[in-house]
């Protein structure tokens, strides 16, 4: 374990050359790599998961019922996963096809 203090300025050349050594550690074996490459795909579903979320609630039919749908959860009436897939059913163009 490492001790540092900004304060009164100890440690912190310590502290530095044990996070410059992690850091080439995970270069030698490709972890930053592998790091990198993880997190470029993470984002690249974050993406995907944003943009299709932001479709799905401004499309034409969607937006038509999604109040309706969200208060039948709410009051009990109609299940989340029915609510779900009879959503999804509007959006994919296959209204009935999914109940």
């Amino acid at each position: 374990m490492l001790i540092c203090s900004a304060l009164e300025g100890t440690g912190i050349a310590e502290v530095w050359a044990a996070i410059e050594d992690r850091r080439l550690a995970l270069a030698r074996d490709g972890g930053i790599t592998r790091r990198r490459a993880g997190q470029a795909r993470a984002w690249l579903w974050s993406e995907i998961d944003q943009a299709l979320g932001d479709a799905f609630r401004v499309h034409p039919g969607v937006a038509a019922r999604i109040a309706e749908i969200e208060a039948e959860v709410m009051n009990g009436h109609l299940t989340p996963r029915a609510a779900a897939r009879r959503l999804l059913a509007i959006f994919l163009g296959e209204d009935g096809l999914l109940d």
